[in-house]
C-alpha cells in the first residue's frame, strides 16, 4: 500500500513539475526561419527562438556554432560572419529536440516592403511575365512568402507560422511581389550570390502605419491630419518587428500614394528610416525608394508632384538612401501601373551604384539606371531661365520626341504658363512669350506629366520646381 501511494505522489510531482512549465518544452526556432532561407553573408548571423528556462541551444551551420541559455523563455545566437555559399544544413539542438533546416543559403538578403503597388501587382500581372515565365528556375534565388497582412497594436515576437521561405521556380515567382522579384532577379544576374527577398507589405497603407510613434515625436508632424483615422505602427508592430533582427542588407521601399501632405510625408520619411535602422540594430542599412509614379490627369496639380520631391529630398538627405523613378514607366490611367520590371531593375542598379559600389557600365541596361539629372540652381538671362543639373553623366537629350515636353514658367505674379525649352550643353533654356521677368520654373508638376529630359546614359531626369522647396 505504501509502495502504491509513494508511486502516486512521484507521478503526482511528476505532473506538477510539467505543468508548472518547469520541464523541458520543445525546441522552437523563429518562424521566419525555414527550410530554403538565405541568410546575410559576412555579418554576425542572430538565429533565435524559444525553449525551457536555463535549456542551452546550440545553432550549427557549415562548420560553425553559437550557443546561448534560454532566458524568460527565449533565447538568441550570433553565428559568425561567413561569406557567400551554400546550400547548407542548419541545426537547432536542445535537450529535448533538434530542428533541422535544410538547402539554407548565404548570400544578400533584402526587405521588400510598402503598400499596393510592391504588394498587390504580382509578377504575373506585368507586361513582362510572358518572358519572365520563361525564364530559367534560379536555386539561389529565395522569396518569403505567406506572411499574413495583419495589424496589432503591440508588438508581435514572430510571424504567422505559414510563412515560409521559398526557391525561385517558373510556379512559384508567378504570385509573387513583382517589384520584388525583378529586383532580386536582377541583383542575382549582377552580384552572382544567392539573393533572399524578404516581402512584407500592404495596400493602401500610410508610413505612419510602419512606423513606431516614439520616433515621430518632436518632428511637429500633425496627428489630426492625414491618417489620423489609423492606429499607429500597427502593420510596424505585426508585419516588421517580428522580422527583426534578421540579418538584412538593407530595404526597398513604395510607398507614398496615400498622402498628400508632402511636408509632413518627408518627415515621415525621417522617422521611419530611423525607426528601422534603430530597432534592427544593424546601423544604418540602406534603403533604396521608389517614387511614385505618374497617376490622374497630365496637367492636374495636386499633392502627387509635392510627394515625389519629399522622395527625391529623402533620397539627398538621408543616409544611405536612394531613389528609383517612375516618371517615365507608368500609366496615367492605372494607379497600380504594370510596366514593373523596370523599376525592379532600378532599384538593383541603384544598390550595385549606391550599396555595392560597383559600377554598371553595359550601355543597354544603362537605360533602366536611377538617379537621372536632378535639379541643381537657376540662372535668369532677360526673359529666359537657365536650368542646370547634377547627374547629367554623359549629356543631356530627349528621351522621346523632338522638343522637351512639360515645362512651365513663372513671373512674379505667379501665374504659370506653359513654356518653351530646349537643351544648351548640360544645361536647359526655357521661356514664354508670356513670361518677360521669369522668377520660378517647374517641370512635370503634375500628377501624370508628360516628360522627356534624361540624360544620354538614358537615365530619366526627375521632376522639380524651382520656388517653394520643402523646409527642413
Amino acid at each position: 500500500m505504501r509502495k502504491n501511494y509513494i508511486g502516486f505522489m512521484s507521478l503526482a510531482a511528476v505532473l506538477l513539475y510539467i505543468s508548472s512549465g518547469a520541464a523541458l518544452c520543445t525546441v522552437h526556432v523563429n518562424n521566419i526561419f525555414t527550410s530554403n532561407a538565405v541568410l546575410q553573408q559576412k555579418m554576425p548571423i542572430p538565429v533565435w527562438g524559444t525553449a525551457s528556462n536555463g535549456e542551452t541551444i546550440t545553432v550549427t551551420i557549415n562548420g560553425k556554432s553559437a550557443s546561448a541559455v534560454t532566458a524568460s523563455g527565449k533565447w538568441r545566437v550570433n553565428l559568425p560572419a561567413m561569406n557567400a555559399g551554400g546550400p547548407y544544413t542548419m541545426t537547432i539542438a536542445g535537450l529535448s529536440n533538434t530542428v533541422t533546416l535544410t538547402n539554407i543559403d548565404i548570400g544578400e538578403v533584402w526587405v521588400a516592403s510598402g503598400q499596393s503597388n510592391m504588394d498587390d501587382v504580382r509578377v504575373n500581372m506585368t507586361d513582362s511575365w510572358s518572358q519572365a515565365s520563361t525564364w530559367a528556375n534560379d536555386p539561389h534565388l529565395r522569396m518569403v512568402t505567406g506572411i499574413t497582412r495583419t495589424s496589432s497594436s503591440t508588438p508581435l515576437s514572430e510571424v504567422n507560422s505559414g510563412t515560409a521561405w521559398t526557391v525561385d521556380t517558373q510556379s512559384t515567382r508567378a504570385n509573387f511581389s513583382a517589384i520584388g522579384y525583378y529586383f532580386g532577379h536582377k541583383l542575382r544576374q549582377l552580384l552572382n550570390v544567392p539573393v533572399g527577398i524578404l516581402w512584407s507589405a500592404r495596400g493602401a497603407t500610410y508610413i505612419e502605419q510602419w512606423t513606431d510613434r516614439r520616433y515621430t515625436e518632436g518632428l511637429g508632424m500633425n496627428y489630426n491630419g492625414e491618417g489620423s483615422s489609423f492606429n499607429y505602427a500597427e502593420f510596424y508592430n505585426a508585419m516588421i518587428r517580428p522580422l527583426q533582427p534578421y540579418g538584412i542588407k538593407g530595404a526597398a521601399w513604395y510607398q507614398g500614394e496615400t498622402h498628400s501632405d508632402a511636408n509632413q510625408y518627408y518627415k515621415a520619411l525621417v522617422a521611419f528610416t530611423k525607426c528601422w535602422r534603430t530597432d534592427w540594430g544593424q546601423g544604418a542599412f540602406p534603403f533604396l525608394l521608389v517614387q511614385i509614379a505618374p497617376y490622374g490627369s497630365v496637367t492636374g496639380d495636386s499633392g502627387w508632384a509635392e510627394v515625389r520631391e519629399a522622395e527625391l529630398k529623402a533620397s539627398q538627405t538621408i543616409a544611405n538612401t536612394s531613389l528609383a523613378l517612375t516618371i517615365d514607366v507608368s500609366d496615367p490611367a492605372n494607379i497600380h501601373p504594370t510596366n514593373k520590371e523596370p523599376v525592379g531593375v532600378r532599384l538593383a542598379i541603384a544598390a550595385m551604384e549606391d550599396v555595392y559600389h560597383q559600377n554598371y557600365s553595359n550601355k543597354e541596361s544603362r537605360k533602366h539606371l536611377t538617379p537621372g539629372p536632378t535639379y541643381r540652381s537657376m540662372a535668369i538671362n532677360g526673359r529666359t531661365a537657365i536650368i542646370t543639373f547634377d547627374n547629367v553623366g554623359n549629356g543631356l537629350t530627349i528621351s522621346s520626341g523632338t522638343t522637351l515636353t512639360g515645362w512651365i514658367i513663372a513671373g512674379s505674379d505667379k501665374v504659370w504658363h506653359n513654356a518653351s525649352a530646349e537643351i544648351r550643353g548640360n544645361t536647359v533654356a526655357v521661356w514664354s512669350a508670356s513670361v518677360a521677368k521669369p522668377v520660378a520654373v517647374r517641370y512635370g508638376w503634375w500628377d501624370a506629366p508628360a516628360v522627356n529630359l534624361a540624360s544620354v546614359d538614358g537615365f530619366p531626369a526627375a521632376p522639380f520646381r524651382t520656388d517653394c522647396p520643402l523646409p527642413n
